[in-house]
């Protein structure tokens, strides 16, 4: 009888065992497939918010997505997570750079006024006044998407790099 009873709570375990399991699967692929549209909409947003050549880069990888799904296709998960690689360096190196724009010195430096400036689409956020350097002052003329642009750059980083290291942490099948 007492063997009987093991037998059983080995089944039981064995069972929840493998419903967790199920489970596990279905959100690690809900997970991934919401991370694919996340991104998609993020790269879409980004590329429209504020029209440059950077921008642009966004804009272009949003419709090469969609237009591959509206084809019904689907993205090798390897090759979406090496997209997704690439969408994280290149967004890093844009929000750097555009960081390293609001300092007094790159301001000089290049103007914003500049057609380089205007066509990367790295526009000043922060006045610099060195005679009050404890206010921080925006610019005047500058309107809500030059705003938002970078907020939605931080956005689409951090999701991607959340996404990223997801797949990481994920078991590699043999």
């Amino acid at each position: 009888e007492e063997d009987a009873k093991e037998s059983r709570k080995t089944k039981i375990l064995r069972l929840v065992a493998q419903v967790a399991s199920k489970v596990k699967e279905i959100i690690g692929n809900l997970i991934t497939t919401a991370g694919q549209v996340v991104v998609t909409i993020l790269l879409g947003l980004t590329g429209i918010m504020l029209p440059s050549l950077t921008s642009a880069v966004y804009f272009f990888i949003f419709l090469f997505l969609c237009t591959w799904w509206s084809l019904c296709r689907t993205f090798d998960t390897l090759l979406f997570s090496c997209m997704c690689v690439l969408m994280a360096i290149f967004s890093a190196g844009h929000i750097i750079v555009l960081y390293l724009y609001q300092f007094q010195f790159f301001q000089e430096s290049i103007s914003p006024e500049d057609s380089l400036i205007r066509v990367f689409g790295f526009s000043p956020i922060v006045q610099i006044n060195c005679s009050s350097t404890w206010k921080l002052t925006v610019h005047s003329d500058r309107k809500w998407y030059h705003f938002v642009n970078p907020i939605l750059l931080l956005i689409l980083y951090y999701t991607l790099a959340t996404l990223i290291r997801l797949w990481l942490q994920e078991p590699v099948d043999q």
